[in-house]
């Protein structure tokens, strides 16, 4: 992705036009959300209504050929669902497992709609409906779980925390000072972007060069957005909205002149 990019004092301009992708992509998102909501609901309103009209009024039992027809437009419709509503990750941001327990109530009700008195229906639908509500509930636990590094203490022991920051400084033979370091940048759940702040202390005699790179595999856009003597601000933003708390790890090196040796 390109863009506006800042790297030991040098500019990259974006092209024109560039910052309407942003825009473009927000709306997009939020449209297909709605429309996996959209579906959902419809999908929770019909197996309520087929389930009235074969349970509670006990009509003709649905033959197995079309239950079987049913099952397989109900679980792409529960599964097109479920991946349109992971981009409506603020809308949804503090009810997170909403899709998931609306589609598991409609394919309940669908699975005993069409299996009502129909047993060779019932041994072709349920299995069916199980392996889907199966891979939806771990694939939305496994995406609201938040992985957070963790450090070791004095005695060798894991300790419960995440390493925000950790920086080492030297001096080199040749009269350089350097910081060498990583930071976590966390992104809230439903958010794109976060900024991390480093700190220089005490801090460089001048301007330093400061560069920086992701240290995991978190697929993210990097930039410096401020530089100074006495610290530096790095902004981070991913490809698309985070579905739990993302930290992003960071490594950095900040490099400049000794103090006394930058001419007064």
């Amino acid at each position: 992705m390109k863009g506006r990019r800042q790297k030991e004092g040098r500019k990259i301009d974006a092209p024109a036009g560039f910052g309407l992708l942003p825009s473009v992509f927000c709306i997009s998102a939020w449209l297909w959300g709605a429309l996996g909501a959209t579906v959902l609901a419809w999908l929770l309103l019909s197996g309520t209504l087929l389930f009235v009209r074969t349970v509670m009024l006990a009509t003709r039992p649905i033959s197995s050929g079309q239950a079987s027809l049913a099952a397989i437009t109900v679980l792409a419709a529960a599964l097109f669902g479920r991946l349109a509503l992971g981009s409506w990750a603020t809308p949804l941001r503090r009810f997170p497992f909403t899709p998931v327990v609306v589609t598991s109530a409609a394919i309940a009700l669908w699975g005993i709609a069409l299996s009502a008195g129909n047993g060779v229906a019932a041994a072709i639908v349920w299995p069916l409906f199980l392996m889907e509500e199966g891979w939806g509930w771990f694939r939305q636990a496994a995406s609201h779980r938040p992985v957070l590094p963790s450090f070791r203490g004095r005695r060798g022991r894991n300790s419960e925390g995440r390493l925000v920051q950790q920086l080492t400084r030297t001096i080199t033979p040749d009269g350089a000072d350097v910081i060498r370091g990583r930071l976590t940048v966390c992104i809230d759940c439903g958010s794109r972007t976060a900024a991390g702040h480093v700190a220089f202390c005490p801090p460089f005699g001048e301007r330093p060069s400061f560069e920086i790179e992701a240290a995991d595999q978190t697929v993210a856009t990097l930039k410096v957005s401020q530089l100074y003597s006495h610290g530096a601000r790095v902004e981070v933003r991913l490809p698309q909205l985070a579905q739990a708390e993302t930290p992003v790890c960071i490594r950095f090196v900040a490099q400049a002149r000794l103090a006394e040796a930058v001419p007064g």
